[in-house]
């Protein structure tokens, strides 16, 4: 995959299985989110991975909030968003902007 300027990802089939890293380390940038969701601040994370910078850290996560906030369904639709349950769970819940985007059930 290839990243826009300014993200700062590199991927090299022959360094840890090709995962995208931090550019310039070894660091895999699936470590960041490991490490907050688990609860360590951008601070304790940067002191433990030093080799990443904070603008690098900023901007990945600016990257990934970015591909997460995407409206997708736009273009195919203008009915605003509603909760539904899925396949009959409770705590599973999809984003449908309109019948057809699901298949037209």
């Amino acid at each position: 995959m290839n990243y826009p300027p300014g993200v700062p990802i590199w991927v090299d089939p022959e360094r840890l299985s090709g995962a995208p890293c931090f550019k310039g380390t070894r660091v895999p940038v699936d470590s960041l989110f490991t490490n907050l969701e688990s609860g360590l601040s951008l601070d304790d994370y940067l002191d433990c991975f030093p080799d990443v910078t904070r603008e690098q850290a900023v901007a990945v996560l600016e990257y990934a909030q970015k591909l997460t906030f995407q409206p997708a369904a736009s273009k195919f639709c203008s009915t605003p968003a509603r909760p539904v349950r899925y396949a009959g769970s409770y705590r599973a819940t999809l984003l449908v902007r309109h019948r057809k985007w699901v298949g037209g059930h």
